[in-house]
């Protein structure tokens, strides 16, 4: 009988819009991480709303959901369950955008979670440029179309969101054709008075990515249309703003789209 080694540690994924536990990019990665390092313990953390999970409050699927933290409850949650292990991030996208947001808001929470590294995938640096470069590349529709689909899954009718809001308009969420009308739908639930307001809050700024001092890589590609490697690196600079950090540049790969081998080992699961 073969006997287990205890863990050595924690692997936690945050998903990017349209990929989940079990398919896409990120399901791919927590597969083989899960086969190839059996001393690990893997897990693809799940936000409220997301991956068929119900959604409880108002907390919709938009760019002023990063704001919340909520990605926070989930690291705790998990450093309680797994004490003294370490535990390492691998987030994508959206996903490394409410990672950071919270990380640099609460670096004391992050040493006491024992979070000792991560690896950032298509982090966009600031929310303001990637939620117009989605609208500006023709992406929205593809985000929407898949917000709409959490919606459907996790929150059908819609009747609690509107009975806590009374100033929340289904209708004008539902017929959003740009990242900007479907953001500023979710306005009165949030409490922004603006778009501004809320790109502001939800932002991952210099002062706060400069706050992560632990070690983190961060891999984009230089034809990503959402969050292109030319903003984090030449722009951004964010080797010089993060203070132990390593950056995987590539020329291809646009937005999470590297892999090796058959396209349907995206789709294995285990």
């Amino acid at each position: 009988m073969e006997v287990r080694r205890p863990p050595r540690g924690v692997v936690l994924l945050f998903a990017g819009i349209g990929t989940t536990a079990r398919y896409g990019f990120t399901g791919m990665i927590a597969h083989h991480l899960a086969l190839h390092l059996p001393d690990l313990r893997v897990g693809v953390a799940v936000l409220q709303g997301h991956d068929g999970l119900p959604l409880l409050t108002t907390r919709i699927p938009s760019t002023a959901y990063v704001s919340t933290g909520d990605s926070g409850h989930i690291i705790e949650h998990v450093s309680r369950s797994c004490p003294d292990l370490p535990l390492v991030v691998v987030a994508c996208s959206i996903g490394a955008a409410h990672f950071t947001h919270w990380a640099g808001s609460f670096p004391e929470k992050v040493k006491k979670c024992r979070v000792v590294g991560a690896v950032m995938v298509c982090h966009g640096l600031g929310s303001r440029q990637s939620a117009e470069a989605v609208d500006a590349s023709g992406s929205a529709r593809f985000i929407l179309m898949e917000y709409r689909k959490l919606l459907r899954l996790s929150c059908p009718d819609m009747r609690h969101v509107v009975a806590k809001r009374p100033g929340f308009k289904p209708e004008k969420l539902f017929a959003a054709r740009s990242l900007r009308e479907w953001d500023e739908a979710v306005l009165s639930i949030y409490g922004f008075r603006d778009r501004e307001e809320l790109l502001g809050a939800a932002d991952t700024t210099s002062e706060m990515l400069a706050k992560l001092d632990f070690p983190v890589v961060f891999m984009n590609a230089d034809n990503d249309p959402i969050t292109p490697a030319g903003r984090l690196v030449d722009e951004g600079r964010v080797h010089k703003v993060v203070p132990n950090c390593a950056i995987l540049r590539t020329s291809l790969g646009s937005h999470m789209a590297w892999w090796q081998g058959d396209p349907w080992a995206l789709h294995q699961t285990r």
